[in-house]
């Protein structure tokens, strides 16, 4: 684990990045969603409330933005690396993105309505970079993303719960009712050698009423 000395991101380092021909890949995409339309027999776009595209090999993944009401999407097992694909699923609650390649998911904070998100072994290695993808979803409910290099920050679930605190599952485990929306049992005692890059230790007891 390495620090940029400019930033108080702590970066990880990541397995190199293969080019990947989006050519070749969206037609794989275009046939699985619409191999996914037929067998559930929907027509019109507008019906479309869930999307299995799991273990299909995909490397990239066509714009969904056309299912407006889409709400559980499963893509994990596959070889992602991203998700520019999701960018106006506002309905979309559940998302399953576990056991990809995925090393940035930016543009994630486009979906306001998420209350589940799988993504676990993955490639995520800027822990700052993903929280400011994630810390705004008051509706996130599960969260998983171990397996993935940031999971390895010592003070990583510290660092999640921090700037998620609605969170009620993180990594597969249940939080206790008594951390539910409060911050005030972070660590406030700030020591020498106190390295967390959120602020967390600036925190006092007496913000928590």
């Amino acid at each position: 684990m390495s620090r940029n000395r400019n930033s108080s991101s702590f970066v990880f380092p990541c397995t190199k990045v293969r080019k990947v021909s989006v050519e070749n890949a969206l037609p794989s995409s275009l046939k699985a969603v619409e191999d996914q339309l037929k067998i559930c027999g929907h027509k019109r776009d507008i019906d479309v409330l869930e999307l299995f595209l799991s273990k299909k090999e995909l490397t990239e993944v066509i714009d969904l933005s056309r299912f407006k009401k889409l709400r559980y999407l499963w893509l994990h097992h596959n070889k992602l690396h991203g998700i520019s694909f999701l960018t106006r699923n506002y309905c979309l609650t559940e998302l399953y993105l576990n056991n990809n390649a995925i090393f940035e998911i930016e543009g994630l904070h486009n979906l306001p309505s998420l209350n589940i998100l799988l993504l676990h072994h993955n490639e995520l290695t800027n822990i700052d970079a993903t929280m400011k993808e994630l810390k705004g979803m008051q509706n996130l409910r599960s969260l998983s993303l171990y397996q993935n290099p940031l999971s390895q920050y010592n003070l990583y679930r510290l660092y999640i719960i921090f700037h998620l605190p609605g969170l009620e599952l993180l990594d597969r485990k249940h939080l206790p009712g008594t951390l539910r929306g409060r911050r005030c049992w972070i660590p406030c005692k700030v020591t020498d050698g106190c390295e967390l890059p959120c602020g967390c230790c600036e925190w006092k007891s007496s913000q928590c009423s």
